[in-house]
């Protein structure tokens, strides 16, 4: 069997992981038991049964010493907007590799690094080394907390001299240990996701960017009007299964849909008006991409890492080309087109396995040009309501909820309790 010298370092930074946390805190209880913090009046043998015995010590309390600091270990909270993507898009490839049983949003890091192990990747070095390096910042934090809690705990029985001085360094020192512990924790977790994308690429579409403007209302709005604008055109569609990805936040979107993860990425936000049309009108500049994932989500509830939720839609749509200055109709709505125009988009909507009907969303989509993408949206808004009824439209828009669908999926766990957003 070959041995790399990456192989040995790994090692000596997991002894460090369980020795030296375990020493530290060993060394500590020690001088509390002399009743004072003066090392110059403590004696420590240097005979080999008095190593032996400081190290097996020291190996036993650092196994306890990490075991209560994965307790507090939080793998998520450190994570940026553009780590949340990362994870989506490399949660997806391990969730291709693995049986559902198998997989939790918990334990998946973990699972993709021997994924990673068992495809021989060259990162899965770096990675053991990141992860020793975590754990033993985690280790350490939560020695000096153990620490300043022992000295306390003393203090009251019998008491320490300079006792504020040494509370104060040992909370700085856990104060140290805990910031590199989550800097040290980000960069262990980038690492998996970028390795495991590099290591399985998945299938990858285009880039797009759009401008969009969304409203949502309940079953009591007259939606007629807006289901005649989409009748008159012959319009229909069956419902389809989404699911979404809740906790990712307001500025992104994840999700699946037939057969691919797709994210969308907010890049600004803006009001924009026009006379006789609703003031103010709320729109949104998007990125969007999506990945190829065969793998359909299994919908579940973990309020502190998120989860999927199954969303059922029923969506019809309309599609208008720019073309000399004017929106033209386009037959085929799914059809790619190559320039500008916009989508005009009615969904119904149910949150799915609840039997709630859940509302309704009417969305007006730009696309083509970055610079026409406002103005070619304000005419699609405006051409809506002029074939659904200006006035009556108008006053159903007013009414309604101006919001993109990552704030609306931030009200879905509470559906329960009502229909729509109120």
């Amino acid at each position: 069997m070959k041995y790399n010298l990456s192989d040995f370092f790994v090692s000596i930074i997991h002894i460090f992981v369980i020795f030296m946390p375990g020493g530290i805190f060993l060394y500590a209880g020690y001088l509390l038991l002399q009743r004072h913090i003066d090392p110059g009046d403590v004696v420590i043998k240097s005979d080999p049964l008095s190593w032996v015995v400081l190290l097996a010590a020291s190996f036993v309390l650092g196994h306890f010493i990490s075991l209560i600091a994965s307790k507090f270990e939080d793998k998520d909270n450190t994570l940026t907007e553009d780590d949340l993507k990362l994870r989506a898009v490399a949660y997806q490839i391990v969730r291709s590799k693995l049986p559902d049983a198998l997989l939790s949003v918990d334990r998946f890091r973990r699972w993709g690094s021997l994924l990673l192990r068992q495809a021989e990747s060259p990162a899965y070095g770096d990675i053991e080394r990141k992860d020793a390096d975590r754990r033993f910042f985690r280790n350490i934090r939560a020695a000096f907390l153990l620490i300043f809690i022992l000295v306390a705990f003393s203090h009251l029985i019998y008491p320490i001299q300079y006792f504020w001085v040494v509370s104060i360094v040992l909370l700085v020192l856990f104060y140290a240990s805990h910031l590199r512990y989550k800097n040290q924790d980000r960069k262990y977790s980038q690492h998996i996701f970028e390795s495991l994308i590099a290591a399985f690429p998945p299938v990858v579409s285009a880039v797009l960017n759009s401008t969009e403007a969304r409203w949502f209302f309940s079953n009591k709005d007259p939606v007629s009007l807006l289901q005649g604008l989409f009748a008159s055109l012959g319009t229909t569609a069956d419902w389809a299964d989404e699911y979404y990805f809740l906790k990712s936040g307001s500025d992104l979107g994840v999700k699946w849909r037939a057969g691919r993860v797709e994210l969308k990425s907010k890049l600004s936000e803006e009001n924009i008006s026009r006379d006789n049309m609703p003031s103010g009108i709320r729109c949104q500049r998007w990125s969007k991409q999506a990945f190829g994932s065969d793998n359909t989500p299994q919908p579940g509830s973990d309020p502190e890492h998120g989860a999927w939720v199954k969303v059922q839609k029923r969506r019809q749509r309309i599609k208008y080309i720019l073309q000399h200055g004017d929106l033209q109709l386009q037959q085929d709505a799914d059809r790619y087109s190559n320039g500008s125009g916009c989508v005009l988009e009615l969904t119904e909507l149910k949150v799915a396995d609840s039997g709630i009907a859940a509302g309704w969303t009417f969305a007006v989509e730009a696309f083509g040009l970055p610079e026409n993408q406002q103005q070619v949206l304000l005419s699609g808004i405006e051409l809506a309501l002029d074939k659904a009824g200006k006035s009556e439209a108008v006053t159903l828009l007013e009414r309604a909820v101006a919001m993109p669908y990552p704030e609306w999926l931030e009200q879905v766990p509470a559906f329960g309790e009502k229909q729509a957003p109120q």
